[in-house]
């Protein structure tokens, strides 16, 4: 019989995109473990990952098509990236075996590599630069937000919680205000884990641009300090047991700076700064009574923060002045002053439907949310049913006048700006807003558009612009807002306002569809009773054999009890994430838990700027054996050093041993003397 057609060549998707002050970027994947990142816009510090600092995507002759991905094989190994992450000038990437790599803007330590070099700036080879965050040898990271303009943070698989960079306000809230990553001494097993509180564990990590925020589980605090304990941390202490949920549920816990409120917590007081103001000593915020109050999801921007909660709803607190907190609050900020949270907090008016995640931008002044379904009847946050049509289905953001995201006040901002307290002294920019002012009445909901009745895979919001990938074969990314930088990644320089409604702006040109040989060479390994989801769809089958896990199974997997047949493959549903495989949550928000560590293919990060390579689908597990991988350029140098280097070790104590032996019968048949062994060195003597 005649041989069965080649299979079709998949689609490139875009699954993960952010972006920071002026600059973009996307992960593009053509089948499983076979992806890249490619940044464009501003690039004065390195932060696009090519060596240099050019800005690219402002000329036809940089588009993101024409250039190449970033160099992460060297650093990466037989992993690949799974999500990427931006702060103010600097990247990062989460592997797939766990791992961190950042580049660009390095001045605090945010490299997390010990040292404040440039990572990737101008005369820097990129493949030989990139170097893997020291983070200790047993963390492996689930989650990375890179966020902050300084600061990045990682959740590990069993919970815990590690910053590193920036720390003037306590943003890293490890009870002092030293930066961490400068210096060799500051990173691995010597940079400690944020102290949430007993028993807590990090859910979600979101990093504002001065202030970090995490969704925790499993605090209980004691009933009482522990005796020794200082006056003022055990003060601290009985304030914030009152805080604690019941039955060790969600909370929020934030720390930073705090000058508009945005920890929430009733004052300006930074927290972070003082080992008093660090884990059972912090008090969780309240977001209100009811059982439909419970934290799913976070965003941080700027000077404010937001919640996704339970009951579909969103709640912002912080800074106000362009009315970025989405309600008719003639306040200039919320949740500066006692009484102004919990069942106080207005919830975001003007939304189409239930949302299900946010996202902010640490450099800017506006939030995006997403629907939580693209079809069926919903209850806005004012309580009023709505249904979330295929035209009003997916992303909507606010406050975007005439289309555009808010040009920030930097310029007020900045004076009296003295060390690293940038965006804090705001008292000009209080009363000098270069925008009007929206207070006193619910700012509009911009719809973004997407073809059809497409849902946003991923979206990326910078300081004055932002990208959404749609969902499904293709990956289109639309980009909109300011373009002085080229971060719209057209070609041009022009800004682009959303569209009227109706009309959908240009895709990106991001490369080529994936060639033939980019399909999947074996079928997915399935766990046990069916534990298996793969693919980009709702189907049980997809293109790419992608498995996915839940966060329950991945981190009982990283503490050595993962269950289910076969490969120990799990399956579930993240409460975080929602159904389905690789869904608007799975990279929308950047939460990449069942990620990480999973069993994957055992493939390199494309090293080419427009083929999308593949390679053998060994399907054996990060760490384990890898006899069946071939092994090219940087990876195999280093196994034939190290292998030389091995051999010469060996031959080297082989004939000291028989030296050893040698002498020590000389002196034997010369004195009778009992040959006595060196207990230091082992040899005989």
């Amino acid at each position: 019989p005649p041989p069965p057609p080649p299979p079709p060549p998949l689609a490139l998707r875009t699954v993960a995109a952010a972006a920071g002050g002026c600059h973009t970027c996307v992960i593009s994947e053509c089948g499983r473990g076979n992806s890249a990142v490619r940044c464009w816009g501003c690039n004065d510090a390195g932060q696009l990952g090519q060596g240099d600092t050019l800005a690219r995507g402002g000329d036809p002759s940089s588009v993101p098509a024409l250039q190449r991905p970033v160099p992460l094989a060297a650093a990466a190994g037989a992993a690949w990236p799974v999500s990427v992450s931006a702060g103010d000038k600097f990247t990062c990437a989460l592997l797939s075996d766990g791992g961190v790599v950042c580049w660009g803007e390095n001045a605090h330590g945010q490299g997390g590599v010990g040292s404040t070099s440039p990572t990737l700036g101008a005369g820097l080879d990129p493949a030989a630069s990139l170097e893997r965050a020291r983070l200790g040898f047993s963390f492996r990271a689930v989650e990375v937000g890179a966020g902050g303009h300084h600061h990045v943070c990682a959740i590990g698989a069993d919970g815990s919680l590690k910053c590193w960079g920036g720390n003037w306000w306590g943003e890293l809230g490890l009870g002092d205000h030293m930066d961490r990553g400068a210096r060799p001494s500051s990173m691995g097993e010597a940079l400690p884990a944020v102290d949430l509180g007993s028993g807590a564990r990090a859910v979600q990590v979101r990093l504002g641009g001065f202030h970090t925020c995490a969704i925790v589980e499993g605090w209980a605090p004691p009933d009482r300090a522990p005796r020794g304990t200082s006056p003022r941390r055990a003060a601290a202490m009985r304030a914030a047991m009152a805080t604690a949920p019941q039955g060790g549920g969600r909370a929020v816990k934030c720390w930073g700076a705090n000058e508009w409120g945005q920890l929430g917590l009733g004052d300006t007081r930074a927290r972070g700064r003082h080992p008093a103001e660090t884990g059972d000593a912090l008090p969780a915020l309240s977001l209100g009574s009811t059982a439909g109050d419970v934290p799913e999801a976070l965003a941080l921007a700027k000077h404010f923060s937001c919640a996704a909660l339970r009951s579909g709803s969103v709640k912002c607190w912080g800074g106000n002045v362009y009315g970025q907190l989405g309600t008719a609050s003639e306040e200039e900020a919320v949740g500066d002053e006692a009484g102004e949270m919990g069942d106080a907090l207005v919830a975001v008016q003007g939304l189409a439907g239930p949302v299900d995640a946010v996202a902010a931008s640490s450099a800017g002044y506006y939030t995006c949310a997403h629907l939580r379904a693209a079809a069926g009847a919903g209850e806005d946050a004012g309580g009023a049913v709505a249904t979330a049509s295929a035209e009003k289905a997916a992303v909507q953001c606010w406050p975007l006048p005439h289309g555009l995201p808010p040009r920030g006040g930097e310029q007020f901002e900045a004076e009296g700006r003295s060390g690293e307290n940038f965006g804090e002294h705001h008292g000009a920019f209080r009363h000098n807003a270069p925008m009007p002012m929206l207070l006193g009445e619910p700012a509009p909901k911009a719809h973004v558009p997407l073809p059809g009745a497409a849902r946003a895979a991923a979206v990326g919001l910078g300081a004055h612009s932002l990208c959404v990938a749609a969902q499904g074969p293709g990956g289109d990314v639309f980009c909109y807002g300011s373009n002085d930088h080229g971060e719209l990644g057209l070609g041009d320089t022009a800004p682009r306002a959303l569209p009227p409604k109706g009309e959908m702006a240009t895709a990106l040109d991001l490369a080529p569809a994936c060639l033939p040989d980019s399909a999947p060479t074996a079928p997915p390994t399935t766990g046990g009773s069916g534990g298996v989801q793969s693919g980009h769809q709702s189907s049980p089958r997809g293109g790419g054999g992608q498995v996915r896990r839940s966060r329950a199974a991945l981190a009982s997997s990283a503490r050595g009890r993962g269950s289910g047949g076969g490969g120990g493959v799990h399956s579930g549903t993240d409460p975080l994430r929602g159904e389905g495989e690789r869904g608007w949550l799975a990279d929308w928000d950047v939460d990449t838990h069942a990620y990480a560590g999973e069993h994957h293919a055992g493939r390199r990060p494309i090293s080419t700027p427009f083929r999308l390579e593949s390679a053998r689908d060994s399907r054996q597990h990060a760490g384990g054996d890898r006899s069946g991988e071939r092994l090219h350029g940087p990876a195999a140098q280093r196994v034939l050093i190290i292998a030389a280097l091995v051999a010469g070790a060996t031959a080297a104590v082989a004939s000291a041993l028989v030296h050893a032996r040698r002498r020590a019968h000389d002196v034997m048949a010369g004195d009778g003397r009992t040959p006595r062994v060196n207990n230091a060195r082992g040899l005989l003597l």
